[in-house]
């Protein structure tokens, strides 16, 4: 459990960068960091009572277990292409519900095509530690091979950002 648990850490520091710029969204426009599925997909009326998967974003769809036990699980993707979170391979979806692997240590994640994430690959023991090391950015295409994003970044210990001492670049 030590190495799952590890990993989970991980994963989570990894994708650092990516939350700091959704924490700046939220604290600027109000719009939530993890997001009920309609609130992406409003016209997808199969979005408007799910409550046991959501966004983390406009990018990340999570949908976590939560029954002991479980080695495979049922998610909605909606209509579009998603890519697995961790390979990387793509799906097709025409807005249906996929049974996907869920052993103990992966935790069903994809990301949305069109998005791009940015990351902090270096495994760090603390945040920061990782203020000097490169981003890397994963970019989910679409069809047609474009993707957007945002990556926000300060100095993360000051309150400088208020009088506009930050970086926020558009991808």
């Amino acid at each position: 459990y030590l190495s799952i648990t590890r990993n989970a850490a991980i994963i989570r520091y990894s994708l650092m960068p990516y939350w700091y710029t959704l924490f700046h969204q939220a604290s600027v426009s109000g719009a939530p960091v993890m997001r009920p599925m309609w609130v992406e997909f409003p016209s997808d009326s199969r979005t408007f009572a799910m409550d046991d998967q959501w966004m983390v974003g406009d990018a990340l769809l999570v949908k976590p277990v939560v029954t002991e036990g479980t080695k495979s699980i049922s998610v909605y993707l909606p209509a579009g292409k998603w890519y697995d979170f961790y390979t990387m391979k793509p799906t097709e979806s025409k807005g249906a519900e996929y049974t996907v692997d869920a052993p103990l240590d992966k935790i069903p994640v994809f990301v949305r095509a069109g998005t791009i994430v940015p990351r902090k690959l270096r495994v760090r023991r603390s945040t920061s530690t990782m203020y000097n090391d490169p981003f890397t950015l994963f970019i989910a295409q679409t069809e047609q091979g474009q993707a957007s994003g945002l990556v926000y970044f300060d100095d993360e210990h000051s309150f400088d950002y208020q009088t506009g001492r930050y970086a926020l670049r558009h991808l």
